[in-house]
């Protein structure tokens, strides 16, 4: 089970603009991304809040990285000094 800390997501098409996960919030999936890469995410909320967009996951497990992607919808920006909080809702079928 990787740590939180070797996880990281960002919008495809930004990949230098990594958010790693926030687990200090248990109300949802929130990301945390340095103000200097939260501009694709801001952007793409403000364009369309309510479409799904597709983030790249990249975890690492010692030497190996495991990629993968996920459809989220962004519902909640929270714009600080140093870190912009995301709150996303992946879109996961039900079974």
């Amino acid at each position: 089970m990787p740590r939180a800390s070797d996880i990281t997501l960002c919008l495809i098409g930004f990949e230098q603009h990594k958010a790693g996960l926030d687990l200090s919030d248990a109300s949802g999936f929130w990301l945390r991304v340095p103000v200097r890469d939260a501009a694709p995410f801001i952007d793409a909320f403000k364009a369309s809040p309510g479409a799904f967009h597709q983030f790249q996951i990249e975890q690492r497990f010692g030497k190996e990285t495991r990629v993968s992607t996920m459809n989220a919808r962004i519902v909640r920006i929270e714009e600080g000094q140093t870190k912009t909080r995301v709150l996303i809702l992946p879109d996961v079928p039900l079974p």
